[in-house]
């Protein structure tokens, strides 16, 4: 059996280790650290709002934006208890026995890699008829097939109509070539 609760503290650790890492790095070499919203502009400047409101024009010779990521709701999955975007998908305490992916992106089929190795049955739905289109073709030919080798159910051409969280697990609609079609979950990402 997997401690996936011993796992997420590890996770948790790993991630608060790295995090004090890279910020003690950049205080040795003098970068300050400034949280809020930045416009860059000509000549080495930038306008920043703190998250009090407060705006200020800064300048130097080197800049920074790190703008850092929010994932995007689905219109027919809003987030809930069950339903997760990926940093929730890094924190449940337990392996679901069935996890749905909405969208065959690489941050979802590395999740579902990692969660079908820990045991889940990981069905994949993606709205796009080509796997990875975006990469080489090649590449997306033999990665389809290593991610179903690895036990992922890949629905190419799928789209999502609907999602509702009862509590206990998630029941989605979708729609393949027409066709409506209904799945469970424990856990939807």
């Amino acid at each position: 059996s997997i401690d996936v609760p011993a796992m997420i503290k590890r996770k948790e650790k790993v991630v608060d280790n790295l995090t004090e890492g890279v910020a003690s790095l950049l205080k040795t070499n003098g970068v300050a650290i400034l949280q809020g919203k930045a416009v860059l502009h000509a000549g080495r400047s930038v306008e920043f709002s703190s998250h009090d409101g407060e705006v200020s024009v800064l300048e130097a010779d080197h800049i920074i934006i790190a703008t850092g990521s929010k994932p995007i709701e689905i219109p027919a999955a809003n987030f809930s208890n069950n339903i997760v975007d990926s940093t929730g998908a890094l924190s449940f305490n337990k392996v679901p026995k069935f996890l749905g992916i909405i969208g065959a992106g690489i941050i979802g089929l590395e999740l579902g890699s990692v969660w079908s190795r820990l045991g889940s049955k990981v069905t994949v739905i993606e709205a796009l008829d080509d796997f990875l289109p975006m990469a080489d073709s090649d590449l997306s030919k033999e990665s389809f097939k290593e991610f179903k080798k690895q036990g992922l159910d890949i629905h190419l051409g799928s789209k999502l109509t609907s999602a509702k969280d009862n509590g206990e697990d998630v029941e989605i609609t979708y729609e393949t070539k027409g066709e409506e079609l209904k799945a469970s979950f424990d856990k939807l990402i």
